[in-house]
């Protein structure tokens, strides 16, 4: 969920980017969600942005 001073919205997590590192045996995973909101000229106003992973 993602509160950005205009009411809780959820984000539908799209994985973007795999990288698998053999070498190590590791995996990167990054992971994006996107929002509309009112324009870059509204960005002054917003007054909080609240993050809430599960």
């Amino acid at each position: 969920m993602l509160d950005i001073g205009l009411g809780e919205q959820s984000l539908d997590p799209v994985l973007q980017t795999l990288t698998i590192r053999a070498e190590d045996q590791q995996v990167d995973m990054v992971w994006r969600g996107a929002l509309a909101y009112p324009g870059v000229d509204w960005l002054p106003e917003m007054k909080q942005m609240h993050v809430h992973i599960e």
